[in-house]
């Protein structure tokens, strides 16, 4: 039996602020278009078409009309995804 426990800890930079450090536990933890474009390192419009294209790829859900992702789902997606 496996237990999985992820502590997400990575860094997100707003426009005109500075780096942050975010730890929180993924289990929960929503995250927008472009912070999931910056965790795989593409433009939002790479991660949109992936949405079109991909049925595998994690649905986002709508907060105050932001697009927003699970981010546990997002890092299973990864895994699944680039670990070969």
């Amino acid at each position: 039996m496996v237990i999985k426990l992820a502590i997400a800890v990575f860094l997100i930079q707003e426009p005109g602020s500075s780096m942050k450090n975010l730890s929180m536990p993924v289990q929960n933890q929503s995250v927008s278009l472009n912070t999931v474009a910056q965790y795989f390192n593409v433009s939002t419009r790479t991660i949109r078409v992936w949405m079109e294209k991909d049925d595998n790829f994690p649905r986002p859900f709508k907060r105050y009309n932001t697009l927003m992702f699970n981010l546990s789902k997002i890092e299973d997606y990864w895994f699944v995804n680039t670990i070969k």
